[in-house]
């Protein structure tokens, strides 16, 4: 899967309406990301581990620029600047591949 593609699933697998109004904690592991691709409809098996194809897209939106911070902060401006704020954040699977080192 692609980056944008994580980022909404670890989003919505955390931050839905069970958690609505509750404090979330963003613990991102292993056995969280088996469950997670399991819960996502389309999830192809086509790496062994739910963790490596998470790896791996968070590598591959590391490397499209020469600074990958910088994209993503720019991609959580015009994020925050969206009147409705529909998507989720575009960090929060940054915030989860810390959270997994």
């Amino acid at each position: 899967m692609l980056y944008n593609e994580w980022n909404e699933i670890v989003s919505r697998h955390f931050f839905n309406e069970l958690n609505s109004g509750c404090q979330v904690s963003l613990a991102l592991d292993s056995d969280s990301l088996i469950e997670i691709a399991k819960n996502y409809n389309s999830y192809n098996s086509f790496v062994d581990l739910p963790e490596d194809d998470f790896v791996i897209a968070i590598r591959q939106k590391s490397n499209e620029t020469c600074y990958p911070c910088m994209s993503v902060f720019a991609e959580t401006d015009r994020w925050w600047d969206s009147y409705l704020r529909i998507d989720p954040p575009p960090f929060v699977a940054f915030l989860g591949a810390c959270v997994l080192a």
